[in-house]
């Protein structure tokens, strides 16, 4: 069985070009709660146009409500789930963990994708989102061939279905894990409003034991910016896996986008099995991938761990299909040597980007200009106008353009062998013309339609049985009203009346056949008359195939969602507790000198057994097991608890290594409670080792839902992305807030990767750089404004983490957040020194503990209190 073929919609053109090109389904996103905010996107309304268009032509709607829900926005949202479902949406796309807990109690027949963002990345997860009535998932972009077979096979014996991109954007962190745009000014990924500061230059820089510091490129580059997704050539491979659902991300790419990418895969699924296919074919499909838009394309991490052949560190705009390189210039002509086997060769009117140096500096720079003229080919030999004769033989085709006249000021140094571009096309514009004037054949499923005519008593009647997408048969029968009159002249034939019901060209439906009888001899009824039955007929038969779509408990979902706003309309005193604090640490050294007067708990992060980016590290299990051995041994005189942090990633692989190395543990000692943002995993943790789960702020909670859908967590930390108002929302709408902790201070992890930021390139300099009486131990990202990024490696060699610019700090809130209710409070210190550590330790103390603050106020500079005040767009 084929997938089913997934297309972006950002807007209404966007889905009638998608469907037409042959779209299974298609995603888009309402004027909120959308990941793709500045997309177009669609009011409640246009939502209701777009899903009765495609469900006439058997394309399946999904609308992303894919964003983090603040706590004063559920009832809001519950509303607007409510209208999708009574729309008859096929799906929504979530990522808040609070609406499953929500929809599945009170609006239980609407279907649930996770979102990429949800991370659902491994088999235990896979369960989890199974009990919690997701449907299902869209599998993270990380994944390789390996873990991809594995999860599928597992997801389909447990009845749950399987989405993966396979062309688009990529992003530089794991979907989910980026809090970079956030801090630097508002706009969060997990809001729908990120800033994209992965598509901006930047430098690297290191540093030496002795703080010298190192920049390693000469100009700003693009590290983070991932070339575009394209698993155009390993459809086959997908199909033999099983994987549901083929995906092409692009909601705000151009309505040729839509169309090419939808046409191109829809073609190449039809024709999986066609060992036949011409090359032709398919190298032509490439070339329109790579014309509509592209960063320079790769396979991802699927099929390609290699950094350098995932990041595009020189352009993180459109690349434009590659076409060949400059031969010749002479001021007013240009000669481009074709590339072999060039399908799309440029036409007049088409864009062209020159790729070269700037003329007043040496960076790369780019040169686009419209072809004027019809080009001209030449080969080798041949005069390029009367007086200039080639003199250097050329096998392949030369091709001559002439630029626009509005356009012939370059910005670089035209020269022989800069590599050339086309960007534009004109015959695609055509094509979408074409498309949208029904003058090209649409590729989308038609239902099958059988016709029945025949006269009651002198009124005609046709009866229809139709067969839409999903097997289900709709019946309708369309009555005349007027009685047909005896002829005077020529009366009706039953070769009329079926040429006339036939007539049904541009509608969405295949006739199979028409049948007629019953009809009286010399019956009269003009033309007119049977084609407004035809109309009327389909116009009703329209309304009914968009009525059975509709979902039949909307009084009782309504009951629910009322019930549900009467529940929400509490708010709770909270009887003050004993304020606790809790420190994030990675050393042993350091762990050795924690405090446990100040420390209630300290979170152990086990660091890599070689704190170096250059490293290769892996999971060794002897070097984890005995690191919480020691973990252990320093802590047991001491009157703190020790929990294990485990990585934040856990892919199948690296969660048998932990869950096999907390096994070896328990055989000779009680194993510390686990920190972990892994889901499914707590009555699993409770039963077998008798140990708690606590929630990092990974899980993103930002609403009292999400806390009651993890509640078997023994402690959760809420999102540092929220807001003041936020904080006190959520304390008033739960009964108690013993079970949440809140972040005051330390590292933010901006990022996570599964990218590895330094090229062989970046790795050989530091490496040429790093020796004994030259330690270089801090690597960084530098921003065009001189903010530094710190980077670190993790015990798991495909991860990396790039922490935020400043230190993250709540110290002059804390009474508020106190006088809120909240009790439980946290610094991350992981990565920073033992007297760093020391002072923000005695900080908190005197402010928390000792309710004195008389030693906060300038002792810490430059940090940030990240959306504490402005809040999150």
């Amino acid at each position: 069985m084929l997938a089913e073929l997934l297309s972006p919609v950002g807007n209404m053109e966007h889905l009638k070009i998608a469907v037409l090109s042959g779209a299974s389904s298609v995603y888009l996103s309402g004027k909120l709660y959308g990941a793709r905010q500045y997309a177009d996107n669609f009011s409640v309304d246009e939502i209701r146009d777009a899903v009765e268009y495609a469900h006439l032509h058997n394309v399946k709607v999904y609308v992303t409500v894919n964003t983090l829900i603040k706590e004063s926005e559920l009832i809001d949202c519950l509303d607007y789930l409510k209208e999708l479902y009574f729309i008859g949406v096929d799906a929504v796309l979530i990522q808040d963990i609070g609406l499953l807990q929500v929809i599945r109690k009170y609006i239980p027949g609407l279907n649930i994708h996770a979102s990429t963002q949800m991370k659902i990345k491994n088999v235990e997860e896979l369960r989890w989102a199974k009990e919690s009535g997701i449907s299902r998932v869209v599998l993270p972009r990380e994944l390789n061939l390996k873990e991809l077979k594995r999860i599928t096979k597992e997801a389909h014996k447990i009845g749950l279905e399987v989405e993966i991109f396979v062309h688009g954007a990529q992003c530089y962190s794991y979907s989910g894990e980026c809090l970079l745009s956030s801090f630097i000014g508002g706009r969060s990924g997990n809001r729908g409003t990120c800033g994209q500061p992965c598509r901006q230059a930047y430098n690297i820089e290191v540093s030496n034991q002795n703080n010298k510091k190192y920049q390693l490129n000469k100009n700003p580059e693009y590290f983070l910016s991932p070339r575009d997704l394209s698993l155009y050539d390993k459809l086959s491979i997908l199909s033999k896996i099983g994987i549901d659902c083929i995906k092409i991300e692009g909601r705000m790419r151009s309505n040729e986008y839509v169309m090419v990418t939808t046409r191109t895969y829809r073609q190449a699924l039809n024709h999986l099995n066609h060992k036949d296919k011409k090359e032709k074919t398919i190298q032509k499909s490439k070339e329109d991938l790579n014309l509509v838009f592209n960063r320079k394309t790769s396979t991802g991490h699927l099929f390609n761990d290699d950094t350098n052949k995932i990041i595009n560190p020189i352009k993180p705009g459109h690349q434009g299909l590659y076409i060949g390189e400059i031969h010749d210039y002479d001021g007013n002509d240009i000669y481009i040597k074709l590339k072999e086997n060039l399908i799309n060769i440029p036409q007049k009117g088409d864009g062209l980007v020159i790729e070269g140096k700037l003329k007043d500096t040496n960076k790369n720079g780019y040169y686009g200009f419209d072809i004027s003229g019809d080009p001209k080919f030449k080969k080798s030999k041949v005069y390029w106008n009367k007086n200039r004769l080639i003199k250097d033989k050329v096998e392949d085709k030369i091709l001559i353009v002439r630029k626009v006249k509005e356009n012939k000021k370059e910005q670089i140094k035209i020269k022989k062998h800069c590599k050339v571009y086309l960007t534009k096309q004109n015959q695609i514009s055509k094509d979408l013309k074409q498309l949208l004037n029904n003058k090209i054949k649409p590729m989308y499923k038609k239902s099958v339609l059988n016709l029945s005519f025949y006269m009651e008593n002198k009124n005609p009647v046709l009866k229809g049985t139709v067969r839409i997408g999903d097997g289900r048969i709709i019946k309708h029968t369309y009555r005349g009203v007027e009685p047909w009159q005896k002829a005077k002249n020529k009366p009706i034939t039953p070769e009329v009346i079926e040429k006339q019901m036939s007539k049904i060209k541009n509608s969405p439906y295949y006739l199979e056949e028409v049948k007629v009888s019953s009809i009286e001899k010399n019956l009269f009824a003009p033309i007119s008359e049977l084609n407004n039955i035809r109309r009327e007929f389909l116009k009703e038969l329209e309304t009914k195939i968009i009525e059975s779509y509709i979902p039949q408990n909307i009084k009782e979902v309504k009951h629910n969602i009322k019930e549900y706003k009467n529940t929400k309309q509490k708010n709770h005193n909270h009887k003050k507790n004993t304020l606790e604090l809790s420190i994030y640490v990675n050393d042993l050294e350091i762990l050795k000198n924690i405090d446990d007067t100040i420390f209630k708990r300290v979170y152990f992060q086990i660091p890599p057994k070689d704190n170096n980016l250059l490293s290769e590290n892996k999971v060794d299990i002897s070097y984890c097991v005995n690191q919480i051995k020691e973990a252990r041994e320093i802590s047991e005189p001491k009157d703190f608890e020790l929990i294990w942090m485990w990585p934040e990633i856990l892919h199948d692989s690296l969660l048998d290594d932990f869950i096999r190395i907390t096994g070896i543990l328990n055989k000779t000692m009680p194993v510390p409670s686990i920190m972990t943002q892994q889901l499914g995993l707590e009555d699993y943790f409770k039963n077998k080792f008798n140990i708690d789960s606590y929630g990092t702020y990974s899980l993103n909670i930002m609403n009292t839902e999400t806390i009651q859908n993890l509640e078997k967590f023994k402690l959760l930390t809420l999102s540092p992305e929220i807001s003041k108002k936020d904080y006190a929302d959520i304390i008033n709408n739960i009964s108690s807030s013993e079970n949440l902790e809140v972040l005051i201070f330390g590292n933010i992890i901006s990022m996570i990767s599964w990218k590895n930021i330094l090229s062989d390139k970046m790795k050989k300099k530091i490496k040429n750089l790093d020796n004994p009486d030259n330690k270089i131990n801090k690597i960084y990202l530098s921003d065009k404004k001189g903010n530094k990024y710190p980077i670190h490696s993790t015990m798991n060699n495909n991860e990396l983490i790039i922490l935020n610019d400043k230190d993250y700090s709540l110290l002059d809130y804390v009474d508020y957040l106190i006088s809120l209710g909240y009790s439980n409070f946290s610094i991350d210190l992981r990565w920073k020194n033992k007297k760093y550590i020391e002072k923000i330790s005695k900080i908190c103390n005197n402010l928390i503990i000792n309710n004195n603050d008389d030693d906060v106020e300038g002792l810490v500079n430059n940090y940030t209190i990240g959306n504490f005040n402005r809040g999150l767009k």
